[in-house]
């Protein structure tokens, strides 16, 4: 029963995230997002990211009406090829991103997965229960010892 309530806290404290859609108007510092670029996003920034980098993933560190900076923690690949980074400071250009997205906590999919894992690990449980107890010695007959 420990492992249960360990495997559930560590679902809720670690969670299950998902990018949203949203405008590029307002960002403000600390949001996650990740920023789809154009092709000609991919050529303008391929000499401080990348050759064929699709996105860039990171927490915004300032935005304004035309550009906004962000302490990227990963980029992706045309080819989906995902590098992590450690926050390092990159300023994108507004026209050269064709989509962004907000990475927000889904409280939906928290609950499906921990609900699973939670039926999972009682199913388990249950068909490994009293497995390496031990068993009753086999006793020859008429002697109480073991054979």
């Amino acid at each position: 029963m420990r492992v249960i309530i360990v495997l559930i806290g560590a679902v809720f404290t670690s969670g299950c995230y998902a990018y949203l859609p949203r405008t590029q108007a307002g960002l403000e510092p600390g949001i996650r997002v990740s920023a789809s670029l154009s092709d000609s996003g991919m050529l303008s920034l391929e000499r401080y990211v990348g050759p064929n980098v699709a996105a860039v993933e990171g927490r915004v560190l300032r935005a304004s009406d035309s550009e906004f900076s962000l302490a990227v923690l990963n980029v992706r690949q045309v080819n989906g090829v995902e590098a992590g980074w450690r926050g390092e400071q990159l300023t994108v250009s507004r026209g050269l991103v064709t989509r962004l997205e907000e990475r927000k906590f889904s409280i939906g999919r928290t609950i499906m997965f921990t609900g699973a894992l939670t039926v999972g690990s009682i199913v388990l449980t249950r068909m490994f229960e009293g497995l390496g107890s031990g068993s009753t010695p086999i006793v020859a007959p008429g002697t109480g010892t073991p054979r």
